[in-house]
Parts: structure tokens; C-alpha cells; sequence
């Protein structure tokens, strides 16, 4: 079964094919593709222009707020949708094919939940913060109103522009930082920032494990994990268990391996409805 896979971000859309056998194998079958500029506007007839499917069925993860009761985007900034109900829109333009689709936070969650103890956060830093979490089965948990948990409005304290963690904790933070400080003390501040907010977090939280992602998890991590490690232990309460934190082995594609192990999850209850 071949599986295409749909990473749609704040950097733009990831594409990639993976091919997946019946005992939940799967693995890629060709080079990660990268669209920088695509025509949010009309973003399924630019991608019949641009993308031989090849492919059965289809996997979305996308930023910004899904709503999994009525399979619609209800909010996604960088391409300007608003209630843009994605999964007919796909099965519309590319007939034939069965459609999955989480927030991207979700799909980060997805391809680590086979590889650590539950329960898990998923903290994938980019462009922006994704965040997800799992139950102690490994099952996603999601508000009532069954969309997706953001916590980019939340503040963090620091002397930031903006102190909103989607900002903060983003590529545009760790700009600021860098331009402060220079390239390397500005990354190694970012660390005692993710740390103090990552104590906050897992106070609230108490996971099992905390999993970092995206792409300034997988360029950064080495010169910020000390830095985020011993912010962490002098800010956590005494009373909490410190959980185990670790890196993504899949570094910017967590959420393209992500979707494929969701939809390798998914399948079989969808052909059981």
C-alpha cells in the first residue's frame, strides 16, 4: 500500500511517499520534496499541478486548529483558511483516495507514541509550537470541543518582543536571541527559556516522557540540552517526577513519519465502519 504523505506548515509543504505492508512496515520510497511557496488559495488544484500522487490514500498534517468533528481546518494563518473542510476538498480533487488529516503538533505525537513511555508530551519547535499529548495508553487527548490543544497564546516570562510562546518559542524567537547574543549564546539562551517553560508545562501535565521536535530541535539541540536541562531541574516543583526528555530521532520529518504510522493505526478500524 502506498501512503503520500502532506506536511503543511509554517515553511511551506514537505511531501514524501511511503510504502507500508500489512504488518505495519513502512518506509520511505523516495526523497523528501519541499515547497516553499505554494498557492494557499488554490492549494489542491496547484498540487495536482505539482505532485504525482501515487498513492492510495493520503495523509495531512497541518498547523493551526483541526476540527476532528467536522473534518475542517478551522483556522490556519500562514495560508489564510478558515473553516476549509480539508478532507472533502482532497477526496474532491483526488478521487479515488481515502483521506486522513491531524494538526501538525498531533502528527509529531504520532511518530514517537511506538518508540517511549506513555504518557508523552510532544514539544516540535519550527516556525512556531506545536504541542500534543498522549494518555497513559498511548491514545491522543484532545479538549471537549475535540480539536486540537494550542498553547501558542500562552506567555512565557522573558524580555522577548513578543512573549507569546508560538513567538518566543519559534523560529522568530530564536532569531531575536541570536541577534542579541550572537549565533551560538543566543541558542544556548534558548534553552534556559525552553526549559523554565517546559517546567511549567510538565508540572500541569506530569508525563512519562517528553519528546522535542522540528527542525530547531534537530539543528539546536546540542548546544541548547544542558542549558534546557538545568533550567528545568532548579524550576520543576520538588514534589514532580522528573520525566524522560528526548530528542526525535526524525528531526524535521516527525510529522511526515507521523501521519504514516496514524494511518497505518487508523486503517483498520476505517475499513471496520
Amino acid at each position: 500500500m502506498r501512503i503520500r504523505v502532506f506536511d503543511i506548515g509554517g515553511s511551506g509543504v514537505k511531501t514524501v511517499l511511503f510504502l507500508c505492508d500489512g504488518h505495519k512496515h513502512i518506509e520511505l520510497i523516495e526523497p523528501v520534496r519541499h515547497y516553499e511557496s505554494p498557492d494557499w488559495s488554490n492549494f489542491e488544484a496547484w498540487l495536482q499541478g505539482e505532485i504525482n500522487l501515487d498513492a492510495q490514500i493520503i495523509g495531512i498534517s497541518c498547523a493551526g486548529f483541526v476540527d476532528y468533528s467536522a473534518d475542517m481546518i478551522r483556522l490556519f494563518r500562514i495560508g489564510n483558511w478558515r473553516n476549509k473542510p480539508i478532507k472533502h476538498d482532497f477526496e474532491k480533487a483526488f478521487r479515488g483516495t481515502k483521506v486522513f488529516f491531524l494538526n501538525d503538533g498531533e502528527a509529531h505525537l504520532m511518530a514517537h507514541h511506538d518508540l517511549f513511555p506513555h504518557s508523552q508530551l510532544c514539544i516540535s519547535l519550527g516556525t512556531s509550537l506545536g504541542f500534543a499529548m498522549s494518555d497513559r495508553k498511548g491514545n491522543i487527548v484532545r479538549p471537549p470541543d475535540n480539536m486540537n490543544f494550542d498553547l501558542g497564546e500562552v506567555t512565557v516570562p522573558t524580555r522577548a518582543t513578543n512573549n507569546q510562546a508560538w513567538w518566543v518559542l519559534g523560529s522568530h524567537g530564536l532569531e531575536e536571541l541570536q541577534n542579541d547574543m550572537g549565533h551560538e549564546n543566543g541558542i544556548k539562551h534558548f534553552g534556559y527559556r525552553l526549559g523554565a517553560f517546559l517546567a511549567s508545562l510538565c508540572s500541569i501535565f506530569r508525563p512519562d516522557t517528553v519528546v522535542l521536535s522540528g527542525g530547531i530541535t534537530e539543528s539546536c539541540w546540542h548546544l541548547f540540552q544542558e542549558n534546557l536541562l538545568r533550567e528545568f531541574q532548579k524550576d520543576k516543583p520538588d514534589w514532580l517526577r522528573e520525566p524522560r526528555m528526548v530528542k526525535s530521532p526524525y528531526g524535521r520529518e516527525a510529522g511526515l513519519w507521523g501521519m504514516a504510522k496514524y494511518i497505518l493505526e487508523e486503517w483498520p478500524n476505517r475499513l471496520s465502519r
